[in-house]
């Protein structure tokens, strides 16, 4: 069955307005092509984008987030190993990864949300539109990644 973001939302808020004191994690949904592996990283020979994964790090050591990985590339058993590899603080911690339910990545978000009630706030990093979640995500290009630019407008986004 297929829940609208609003009502996954309030389910959530009324999950923990019942249970005070569970903590709520703060979560980055994180996609890789256009986010962190650019036209630039494949130019260079490298997997990763060490300056946009550099970004990543900052933005969830700022705002305490967890990451859950929504890409593709979550069926390749390294990539968790690929983020530490490529320049993410091993501090930062990723929680898990959307399942692969073979639809869109808005679907594949919204039953994560629906699977974990226990999410403060979150924010997608990716370079595709994600339809439903304009207001949550943060949309980069192949071209620049998840630049400077990209993070000034994360931080704007996580801070109103």
């Amino acid at each position: 069955m297929k829940h609208s973001l609003w009502y996954i939302l309030l389910r959530a808020k009324l999950v923990r307005l019942l249970s005070p004191g569970h903590p709520a994690d703060d979560i980055l949904f994180l996609d890789y092509d256009g986010v962190i592996n650019t036209d630039y990283t494949i130019t260079e020979g490298a997997i990763l984008s060490r300056e946009c994964l550099g970004n990543v790090s900052r933005l969830c050591l700022r705002f305490g987030l967890k990451i859950v990985v929504s890409s593709s590339w979550r069926s390749d058993p390294d990539h968790r190993e690929y983020l530490y590899d490529y320049g993410l603080d091993p501090s930062v911690v990723i929680l898990g990864k959307t399942k692969e339910l073979n639809t869109s990545r808005a679907e594949e978000i919204r039953q994560y949300l629906y699977d974990h009630v226990y999410i403060n706030r979150f924010i997608i990093l990716d370079d595709n539109e994600i339809e439903g979640f304009e207001r949550y995500q943060v949309k980069t290009d192949f071209e620049q990644g998840f630049d400077t630019e990209k993070y000034e407008e994360a931080v704007r986004m996580l801070t109103k």
